[in-house]
Parts: structure tokens; sequence; C-alpha cells
């Protein structure tokens, strides 16, 4: 339980630093007060906590059961946890729109991407800003296989695999069978940069700013190393493969 727990304080630590840190210089805001501000995957909550810190309504949807418990014990009580799914229509109906949404290393793992982008481009208002950042498909560990114990599983691009392959070394080098359900499920749902662009192209979302990291910002907290866009952002093939983070911020196409 405690080592649950000093997780749980871990990732919202993480979080709070990554938006009071650098989320706020990137969103085209100077003042939150009153905004309406929605974070898709809210986890522990520790972004919501901040921008809640500067005036902002927050709203966090998440479908862990255990991460709303953690957010809801562990942040202001003003903060609206959610416990749900993007894709659930009935429950984007149920909420305001927004100024803000926030999708911060989620949109790998949703299976419904077309659907989740959908009910986004619903809840955010005609001016607002949707700021989306994941790990490309193609990218060293787009698989998050660098949360594996194990040296040899956690090697770079081992993720491209074929799933039958990939789920046999898995298996071969010892990973627990809950982790390489986990493994499997975001193999499944990984997605390029180019079709995720031409995904936001369909539904109606323009691109206001694009940045490919080498280095994601996040990596800063977590390793002590300072982030680096890449070199090749120039190059669509290479870029794809050497993109460990990719970062949107969208708004609606008219």
């Amino acid at each position: 339980m405690d080592q649950e727990l000093n997780r749980g304080y871990t990732f919202l630590n993480e979080q709070y630093w990554y938006a009071s840190t650098f989320l706020k210089t990137y969103l085209p805001y100077d003042d939150y007060e009153n905004i309406r501000f929605l974070d898709i995957g809210s986890g522990e909550g520790g972004c919501l906590k901040f921008f809640n810190e500067k005036g902002a309504v927050c709203y966090g949807i998440e479908i862990s059961k255990e991460g709303i418990q953690f957010a809801i014990a562990n942040n202001r009580k003003e903060i609206h946890f959610i416990l749900g799914d993007i894709c659930d229509c009935v429950l984007i109906h149920q909420l305001p729109r927004m100024h803000i949404i926030i999708v911060r290393d989620v949109i790998e793992h949703i299976h419904q991407k077309k659907l989740a982008l959908q009910n986004i481009k619903k809840l955010l208002k005609k001016e607002g800003v949707c700021f989306i950042a994941y790990p490309p498909k193609y990218s060293p560990y787009g698989g998050h296989q660098q949360n594996i114990k194990n040296s040899f599983t956690r090697l770079p691009y081992i993720h491209l695999f074929p799933e039958f392959i990939y789920s046999k070394i898995l298996k071969w080098t010892g990973v627990e069978p809950f982790q390489i359900n986990s493994l499997l499920e975001t193999h499944k749902n990984m997605i390029s940069l180019k079709k995720i662009e031409r995904m936001f192209s369909q539904i109606g979302f323009e691109i206001l700013k694009k940045d490919m990291y080498f280095i994601r910002p996040s990596f800063e907290k977590r390793y002590g190393i300072k982030p680096r866009k890449t070199i090749f952002n120039r190059i669509p093939v290479i870029k794809e493969f050497c993109t460990l983070g990719a970062l949107y911020l969208l708004k609606k196409n008219g």
C-alpha cells in the first residue's frame, strides 16, 4: 500500500511540475481565471491542481477508478474529477464547453481515436484549444517498453515487431502477465505522426502549433535531461523514427 501511495505522489508531483514549468508557457493564455480546463486521462490530478490554483475551473476525466480515488483524496474539492471515458458520448453531453482540453500521453492508448477526437471537438468552445502530446508509433519507445524492468525488452524499437513475435519476446524474458497485457494493448493502439495529422484534418482541427522532441520536456523532471527538439523535423520518414514526443496545439477549423 505504501508503495502504491508513493507511486501516486510521484506521478502527481510530476504532473504538477509539467504544468507549472512547461505547459503554462505552451498554452496561449496569460490569465486562467474562470477558464474552463479539462484534462483527459487526468491521472492523479497534478496538472489540474496547478491550473486550479491559477483560477481555472477544472475538470478531469479518468478511466481508472484507483486514479480517480487518489486524485479526489489529494486535491482541492472544487476540482471536478469524473470516472469515465472520452469515447462515452452520453458523458460528453453532460459537460460544459471548455476553453482548454489537455490530452497528454493518452491518445496512444485509445482504440477509438476518431470518436475521441470528435468528442473533444464537441467539448471545445469555438475559441478553445486542445493540447495533445504523445509518443508516436515509430519512435524508439512508442510501445512504452521503457517501463519494463527487464533490460532486453527495454531496447528501443522492439515494440515494432509484429504482435505475435513481440508477445513471445515479452513472455520469454519474464515480463509479468499483467504488464504484457498492457503493452500489447498499447501495441494495438499506437499511431504514427502522419496518420494522426491526417485524422486531425479529417475531423476538422487546425494545427496551430506543433513540436517534435527527441528528448521530451517531461524527461527533465524524470531523468534530469534538458529537452531537445529533433533535428530531422523536415524529413518525414526519419522524423517518425526520431521523435520521442510529438506536441500539438489544435483549434476547431472554422
